[in-house]
């Protein structure tokens, strides 16, 4: 199992959920060249949870375009862009946090 993400809201009912059962998004954060450096995205723990508020998903999202950039099949794309689609929501809505589940 990889790290699921998800979209709850303050009460903590999932709003939304991408499962990442192959564990890809773990593969794509090893894989980034400057990782430490990254203001979020170096957070997501792939063992224990990890939860950004709307204030965090301008850094976020400018960061995500890196791990976009490692999906190479139309699978892990469209993986990318359903994550990056909870983060805009949250973003653009308060009493939102995007979460990403670790093993």
């Amino acid at each position: 199992m990889g790290i699921n993400a998800q979209l709850t809201d303050e009460l903590g009912n999932v709003e939304s959920e991408i499962l990442d059962p192959l564990d890809r998004l773990n593969a794509w954060l090893g894989a980034l060249p400057d990782l430490q450096s990254t203001t979020c995205v170096q957070y997501i723990d792939p063992y224990g949870d990890t939860v950004f508020n709307r204030m965090q998903m301008e850094p976020f999202l400018a960061e995500w375009v890196a791990v976009e950039n490692l999906a190479s099949t139309l699978d892990d794309k469209g993986q990318c862009g359903a994550i990056r689609a909870l983060a805009i929501r949250c973003r653009d809505s308060a009493h939102l946090y995007l979460k990403f589940i670790g093993d």
